[in-house]
């Protein structure tokens, strides 16, 4: 493996974190709307 394909592994890699993480954020704010409306 290159230096090159490497380095777009781990950039391939941080988009896939920051699309979870950015998912996360979705799913949390689900969670509380559900949790606001049950109360």
């Amino acid at each position: 493996m290159t230096i090159e394909e490497l380095e777009k592994q781990v950039s391939d890699l941080q988009a896939e974190k920051e699309a979870m993480n950015a998912k996360n954020k979705e799913l949390l704010g689900e969670v509380k709307k559900l949790k606001a409306k049950k109360r």
